[in-house]
């Protein structure tokens, strides 16, 4: 099986649940919401609606995202297509990474109408007061953010399949993939609290074994909160270094997660 067909059954069942349409609608609600918020500021209005745009349209997509991997993925279990697929010319192996590379087609294909999106909203309505020199600076990082949040998404996008796989109630994998989202988005914050001298996990051994759990969990989850930052949008990029780090690191993450995806599905009986 080509790795085209995968792509366009991907895509067309997409479409089919009004994939596209949904979350293109929520974006745009999403910008304009974004916008009036931004409005009730004290200060930088404009620069708080953008960070707020930036906010909003990468939680519609990342949730989006994951219901329909998970939904997808287990109604085609449940309607035998995966078994016959599977009857075809392909290995197990090949089923998972070819679907793999359609769902991350389909994100690709979500995330580049959005940022043009974005990018009208925010650069072509005059409410935001850039210089010259300020506007290059928010551009570059539009660019860089978009960059991210796409490896962000195949991160997450990677999670969904996993579970989907693994579990056999879609709700569940749903759910599960939303707590690995949530927990990546601050385990930042907990490090951050942990470091502090001032912490009262210090004074107890309760806090001093939840500490220790926090930095285990800390070393083995992504820490998605480096990714896809709204201030990116209004002051650039400051750390180069660390921007290509972390897209480093997520593709070890993905490695990972689908290499537990293969360990599993290539050990299943039907």
């Amino acid at each position: 099986m080509k790795i085209t067909s995968i792509i366009k059954y991907t895509l067309l069942t997409a479409m089919r649940d009004w994939l596209y349409l949904g979350i293109m609608v929520l974006v745009i609600c999403s910008i304009f919401l974004s916008i009036f918020l931004g409005s009730t500021a004290i200060s930088e209005q404009g620069k708080m609606s953008i960070a707020y745009i930036g906010g909003s349209v990468r939680m519609i997509t990342i949730i989006g995202l994951i219901l329909f991997v998970c939904f997808h993925v287990r109604r085609s279990f449940e309607n035998k297509e995966i078994e016959l697929v599977l009857t075809r010319p392909i290995s197990r192996v090949q089923f998972v990474l070819l679907y793999y590379a359609g769902f991350a087609f389909l994100a690709a294909t979500l995330i580049i109408p959005i940022v043009a999106i974005m990018y009208l909203a925010v650069f072509n309505f005059q409410y935001v007061d850039f210089s010259q020199e300020e506007l290059k600076i928010a551009t570059d990082g539009m660019v860089l953010w978009s960059i991210s949040f796409f490896f962000e998404s195949l991160i997450v996008i990677a999670f969904s399949f996993f579970a989907a796989l693994i579990l056999e109630s879609a709700v569940f994998a749903v759910l599960s993939t939303f707590s690995f989202y949530f927990i990546s988005r601050v385990m930042g914050f907990f490090l951050v609290s942990i470091a502090n001298p001032a912490s009262t996990m210090h004074s107890s051994t309760l806090g001093y074994y939840a500490e220790k759990i926090l930095h285990g969990i800390g070393m083995l989850m992504p820490r998605l909160d480096m990714f896809s930052r709204s201030e990116w949008l209004i002051y650039g990029l400051s750390d180069v270094n660390q921007y290509l780090l972390f897209l480093g690191s997520s593709l070890i993450y993905i490695s990972f997660i689908m290499s537990m995806a293969l360990f599993d599905f290539v050990r299943k009986q039907f």
